[in-house]
């Protein structure tokens, strides 16, 4: 009877062990995945900052600023990294300094905050916002996005051109807000 308890215990150890085994080995997976996210993430960020390189910037610094603007919106670093892309890309066109880009970002961001919206609303107002800088035009499928995402920012344009946000709609439908206007109106409303 010894013999077959002892023969148990063993055979309930060995069981034992393999479990532990098994658990160690799927939580080494799931901390080997999530950091390949997290380096994915970081890469994705990096990439992102390097195309916004002027010649002969220093990478760590312009990445500390972006750093620093997503911490000061309070938004995450990923994204803030892709708006700052977004915006620094279709800022080229305009003439507008890096730091304006940035600068642009971090008002974006933090009507983003302000307003409360979700991650996704985030991206898709992100999304819009950069396509109407692209296009060169503040109109129709971004107009309607952005003023259901977020409305706060047609004031700021309204403000910003004397215009109501009624009159804005009419100059939307005719192509007549530009992105000049757009970012003008984030940094002359950066100290509200």
């Amino acid at each position: 009877m010894s013999e077959e308890k002892t023969y148990r215990s063993v055979g309930m150890a060995k069981i034992d062990d393999n479990f532990r085994i098994s658990l160690n080995i799927k939580w080494l997976t799931q901390i080997i995945v999530g950091v390949g996210f997290i380096v994915m993430g970081y890469l994705r960020i990096e990439n992102r900052i390097k195309l916004a390189l002027k010649p002969q910037q220093d990478l760590d610094d312009l990445f500390n600023k972006v750093a620093q603007s997503a911490k000061d919106s309070r938004q995450p670093l990923e994204a803030t990294a892709t708006a700052f892309f977004r915006i620094q890309q279709a800022s080229k066109t305009l003439n507008i300094s890096q730091e304006t880009a940035l600068r642009s970002t971090e008002l974006f961001n933090k009507l983003l905050t302000v307003q409360g919206v979700s991650m996704h609303e985030s991206r898709s107002a992100l999304l819009q916002y950069s396509q109407a800088l692209q296009s060169g035009k503040f109109q129709g499928d971004e107009f309607r996005a952005i003023s259901e995402i977020l409305p706060s920012i047609l004031d700021l344009i309204a403000d910003a051109t004397g215009k109501s946000v009624k009159q804005l709609r009419i100059l939307a439908r005719q192509g007549k807000i530009t992105p000049r206007v757009m970012l003008q109106a984030l940094g002359q409303n950066a100290d509200k």
